[in-house]
């Protein structure tokens, strides 16, 4: 079918020019001089494409963007002027305009972004309408079995005023969990104070925990209160709890039993904290290699909370989606997104999880030149194409997948999927971990897991990046 285009133009002689070229590569193009003439037309008729100046006689400059932007799905906005500038050339992509070419312009670069703004048309007739989770208390998506048993677990859990451990692997979302767990729970008008214990140098880790006293060490030039004293009457999260050293873990251990804090250099301070940790360590391990203290893990697994991987809850991908989308719409409706490019987000890997899901539908978007995402912009964001390509034999496989019509959902075989993307970006960046785990969109530490995990030979094997 002939595609139609509407240019909006008051200069006759370049308006001459442009339908010609567009007629002659098979458009079918109407012109008008006037916004409100081309109004009149998109109220009448269906375009796939407008070609507007911002120079008209009933328009100011770029206005026209949205006096142009007619019914619920517009057609996309290319916009021409005789005086481009940088910051024009982004207000007009920032305002909703597909693209913006400056006078005078060549017939081939005209036609190549016509021909991609056509393309981005076509795809709206396959959008999906991704479900609203409206309900999403503290960030907090999903519907399918897994999150909806785990949000039941948490209710059952913020009633009572024991610690909590909550497990599951880097990018599940486990601070969104333990601060479900302070709303829901009877100190919620206390404050949360959430501490990355592996972030924290092993030299101050305890001054932090539990304050100092001036002059309590060299560099101790004034008393501090620590986190357990800023959470008191509130809820500590102890994120990473699994990266604290030996000798922290036993001062913690006294802590939760004897509900005070000793500052450095200072005497006991009773304090009233409920404490949340959270690992993407198997701690059970980490106790029979002695990295752990076992009568800690106790303390603290009274009530445990697992958090699936998106693995293991796929059929939450298009609500995430939708909730990714609606936070990066700073003004007027999110972008779509077409049902291929959905399949793509859907049958990924996801090592990462989603961490890793919001970066990519971040990327996605960055790349996507109008209002509907394709698979196109999804598959450079996953880096199936050009450069950072994940593995070749990966995408093969998916793309075999779907044509079989199996489902994606078959733990096994994702466990294979995810290692052979692993190897194949080590492979790729020959054994540079740090430019690997970025690729993956996962952590350096992640990363040494997943490869101790999968038994992954990393060439060059520097130990260095480690």
């Amino acid at each position: 079918m002939t595609k139609s285009i509407l240019l909006v133009e008051d200069d006759v002689d370049f308006a001459e020019s442009v339908t010609a070229s567009l007629r002659g590569a098979g458009y079918h193009v109407d012109s008008v001089g006037r916004v409100a003439d081309a109004r009149e037309r998109l109220l009448r008729q269906t375009y796939d494409l407008v070609l507007s100046d911002i120079n008209l006689p009933d328009s100011e400059d770029l206005d026209v963007i949205e006096s142009l932007s007619v019914g619920e799905r517009p057609p996309p906005l290319i916009l021409l002027t005789g005086e481009g500038t940088f910051d024009r050339a982004v207000q007009a992509i920032l305002r909703g305009a597909f693209d913006y070419l400056r006078k005078p312009v060549t017939r081939s670069r005209l036609l190549e972004v016509v021909e991609k703004a056509v393309a981005a048309r076509a795809l709206a007739g396959d959008i999906v309408t991704l479900p609203c989770d409206s309900d999403a208390g503290e960030g907090l998506v999903g519907q399918g079995p897994a999150m909806t048993e785990l949000f039941k677990e948490i209710g059952r859990a913020a009633r009572q005023p024991a610690p909590i451990l909550i497990l599951g692997e880097t990018g599940t979302g486990k601070e969104l969990v333990a601060r479900a767990v302070h709303r829901y729970g009877g100190r919620r008008d206390g404050p949360f104070v959430p501490v990355n214990c592996g972030a924290i140098p092993e030299t101050l880790v305890e001054s932090e925990l539990f304050g100092h006293e001036k002059g309590a060490f060299s560099g101790a030039q004034a008393r501090r209160f620590g986190r357990f004293q800023e959470a008191d009457g509130g809820t500590l999260f102890l994120d990473e709890v699994g990266d604290l050293p030996l000798s922290v873990q036993v001062k913690l251990l006294r802590v939760l039993q004897e509900r005070e804090v000793r500052p450095l250099g200072g005497t006991p301070v009773r304090v009233d904290v409920r404490v949340v940790a959270a690992t993407h360590r198997d701690l059970e391990a980490e106790v029979r290699q002695g990295r752990f203290r076992e009568d800690l893990y106790f303390r603290l697994h009274v009530a445990p909370l697992r958090l699936p991987s998106l693995r293991e809850r796929r059929e939450d991908i298009p609500a995430l989606i939708a909730c990714f989308l609606r936070r990066q719409a700073a003004d007027g409706p999110p972008l779509e997104i077409a049902a291929e490019a959905l399949r793509l987000f859907q049958e990924a890997p996801w090592p990462g999880n989603v961490r890793q899901l919001e970066n990519a539908v971040r990327r996605a978007s960055m790349l996507t030149a109008g209002r509907v995402i394709g698979p196109d912009p999804v598959c450079r964001a996953l880096g199936e194409g050009g450069e950072g390509t994940a593995s070749d034999t990966l995408i093969e496989e998916w793309i075999g997948r779907r044509v079989a019509g199996k489902t994606s959902a078959e733990p096994a075989l994702l466990r294979q999927l995810e290692a052979k993307a692993i190897a194949a970006v080590l492979h790729r960046t020959g054994g540079r971990r740090l430019e690997a785990a970025r690729l993956l969109g996962i952590n350096r530490k992640t990363l040494r897991e997943k490869i101790a995990l999968y038994g992954l030979e990393v060439p060059g094997n520097d130990p260095g990046e480690g």
